[in-house]
């Protein structure tokens, strides 16, 4: 499997809505460090920012993040959806 183009922005927030406790998960890609954030803050926080809101893909959340990772500095996140435990992408 090749990795997405850099201008993918992958599918969008509002798609990730039907997944009850679905948060937004981001990886360092400098240390592997891990965080969850919900869904809902992530939204109402790009349109508070005025770069975006449900529409944006998932992926692109990345890239307009400004956040230091808190254990290595970076600054390069690549995001996903974060499932609870016990649940899969199919809600079940």
């Amino acid at each position: 499997m090749s990795a997405p183009a850099a201008d993918d922005d992958g599918v969008p927030l509002a798609h990730y809505r039907q997944h009850e406790g679905c948060s937004v998960r981001f990886h360092c890609e400098g240390c592997a460090h891990i965080f969850d954030a919900p869904l809902e803050a992530v939204i109402a926080k790009l349109q508070r920012q005025a770069l975006g809101g449900p529409e944006t893909g998932i992926r692109k959340v990345a890239r307009l993040s400004r956040r230091p990772c808190p254990r290595c500095g970076g600054g390069r996140w690549e995001t996903r959806p974060g499932f609870p435990a016990g649940r899969d992408n199919n809600g079940g």
